[in-house]
């Protein structure tokens, strides 16, 4: 695990150093899901065996109040420092529903077709007015509406 050139998929998605490197390189978008032929891209690789992991003393009686980090980076013109007391997604920095939403559709979109995300979304939004029967009823669909519509529209 945490390998630096993984040879798997569940490799690359373990390795804190391929992620780096990959999202560094290709953006975080890259990570959702890892494409097979970034397995073996040279530039990924030769990054991600620059990139350093270090536990720091600093920080070590942190937690739980935080969960600290603490990246260096030399571009060239000498180190920059950024620390960051709690990450993104953390319960004191928790993510807005958009960029959930817009996870699930980019994870979603080559087995979800568009319209059917856009009804789990709004049954999701509407749980608390709506209750579970919305979502249960889009979730059933597995998305053949959406599948009959395109085909008439090809038709058509």
């Amino acid at each position: 695990a945490n390998e630096r050139a993984p040879s798997t998929l569940e490799g690359a998605q373990y390795s804190f150093y391929f992620s780096c490197a990959l999202a560094a390189l290709y953006g975080r978008e890259a990570l959702r899901p890892v494409q097979p032929e970034r397995l073996t891209d040279v530039r990924i690789i030769e990054l991600a065996g620059r990139i350093e992991l270090e536990a720091s003393s600093d920080f070590a009686s942190a937690f739980p109040a935080e969960t600290p980090a603490r990246v260096v980076m030399d571009q060239g013109k000498g180190p920059e420092e950024m620390i960051v007391r709690h990450p993104l997604g953390d319960v004191l920095r928790p993510l807005s529903a958009d960029p959930i939403w817009e996870k699930f559709k980019g994870l979603s979109r080559e087995n979800v077709h568009p319209r059917w995300q856009d009804e789990i979304l709004s049954a999701i939004g509407n749980l608390e007015a709506a209750g579970l029967g919305p979502l249960l009823a889009a979730l059933s669909r597995r998305g053949r509406r959406y599948a009959e519509d395109d085909a008439a529209i090809l038709l058509s």
